[in-house]
């Protein structure tokens, strides 16, 4: 069931918890085309800036993506939403297989990081809740459950796990979350009624992550 943003992320009196570490880490993924989520997992100062590297859905980049920039939110006084702040961006790696891509960008200061388990396991019955850009690119918070632990969509991936979170197109590559911590990767939605409500949706496990490295075989240790 989804409860309303403006009674859990913008009220009087906000869950600074959930800010810091699901909110403010949350990112909206821009590469010209279309829009995506993601979130961050480390920020490292290197020099005179951060060095700030975020986790997102392979299938939000097209093959040829003109613009790259992730746009982080601004806030007053913990939930006072005042819009964001643009920052170009790379991408290190970018597995179709995996439908996982890990970016990186810079700021002059640093940034709020998930907290992530990447050993995570989440079972049926579980109480979750995600963070998404998907609706008019602003961040919505979004209650559910996990409904199975060995979903499938199409040949992306399997063995993901099937939600009762209400979930919309640009949704892809938002953390979801469980006790604050990221325990999986929101990665597509089925319509029913054509009504986002009555929806079934689909996450990536986190772990997944680590598999970046052994089908690309690079090094991603920088992530964990």
């Amino acid at each position: 069931m989804a409860v309303a943003a403006a009674s859990t992320l913008f009220s009087a009196e906000p869950d600074k918890i959930l800010h810091s570490k699901c909110l403010y880490p949350t990112v909206l993924v821009n590469n010209g085309v279309s829009t995506g989520t993601g979130f961050i997992v480390r920020s490292e100062k290197i020099g005179n800036e951060y060095r700030n590297v975020f986790v997102t859905c392979a299938h939000t980049l097209p093959v040829s993506y003109p613009i790259q920039f992730v746009a982080v939110g601004k806030y007053k006084d913990w939930s006072d939403f005042e819009g964001y702040q643009n920052y170009p961006c790379y991408y290190y790696a970018v597995d179709r297989k995996e439908d996982l891509a890990i970016g990186v960008f810079s700021t002059a200061s640093p940034v709020c990081v998930a907290d992530v388990d990447y050993e995570a396991k989440l079972y049926i019955g579980t109480e979750i809740f995600k963070v998404g850009c998907g609706l008019q690119d602003q961040f919505r918070l979004d209650y559910g459950k996990i409904t199975s632990v060995n979903a499938s969509v199409e040949s992306i991936f399997f063995n993901g796990y099937r939600t009762s979170t209400v979930t919309y197109s640009g949704d892809s590559g938002g953390p979801v979350f469980h006790d604050y911590k990221v325990h999986a990767v929101s990665n597509a939605v089925k319509l029913l009624n054509n009504n986002p409500i009555d929806n079934v949706a689909y996450a990536i496990p986190i772990k997944n992550v680590k598999n970046i490295k052994a089908n690309l075989n690079i090094s991603i240790d920088f992530v964990f």
